[in-house]
């Protein structure tokens, strides 16, 4: 059978000839140059039944011609700033520590995560707030300056500065 998979607003990205028995995973794996989008998990729908683990095209009602609507949403993770000198980036879904950030030297006041997810940014009570890289843990930056703890470290919302705030009463 023939399937297409197209947008929520409803452009086609692909036609396949599929089998009734394909999976998620093998109706992906048939689609020319589609790897998922990094950081984000899809999800595909027909009407109101979703293809997922070893649920089939037959089993949400898939014909020949059938329209599958290709979703995809953000993964959510979640960053967490502790006493023990490192922050952490978490799987919302799976509860799984993905990274530890453990540059610091005192304790951390705060972490956020940058606008479109690539960096991470934690305060100390060392003076310091750092940048990390989310994908692979790297710190990619030192912020110095300020003369006593930093308690916030946050990204503008285009995320290409990062403003700090610290116990001496200043903000950089």
């Amino acid at each position: 059978m023939r399937v297409s998979l197209v947008t929520v607003s409803g452009r086609e990205i692909a036609a396949v000839d599929a089998d009734p028995s394909w999976t998620k995973h093998d109706l992906c794996s048939h689609l020319p140059g589609f790897e998922g989008a990094r950081g984000a998990c899809c999800h595909i729908v027909l009407e109101t039944r979703q293809l997922t683990g070893e649920t089939t095209l037959e089993q949400i009602g898939a014909e020949d011609g059938a329209s599958l609507t290709l979703v995809v949403a953000p993964s959510w993770r979640i960053a967490t700033a502790s006493f023990d000198n490192t922050a952490a980036l978490w799987s919302v879904d799976s509860g799984e520590r993905l990274l530890e950030f453990d540059k610091h030297v005192r304790c951390l006041y705060s972490v956020s995560i940058s606008p479109d997810g690539t960096r991470l940014a934690t305060a100390s009570e060392d003076g310091t707030a750092r940048v990390w890289c989310t994908e692979t843990g790297a710190c990619l930056r030192k912020l110095v300056g300020h003369e006593e703890g930093v308690n916030s470290a946050r990204f503008s919302p285009d995320g290409t500065l990062v403003l700090t705030a610290a116990d001496d009463g200043t903000a950089m």
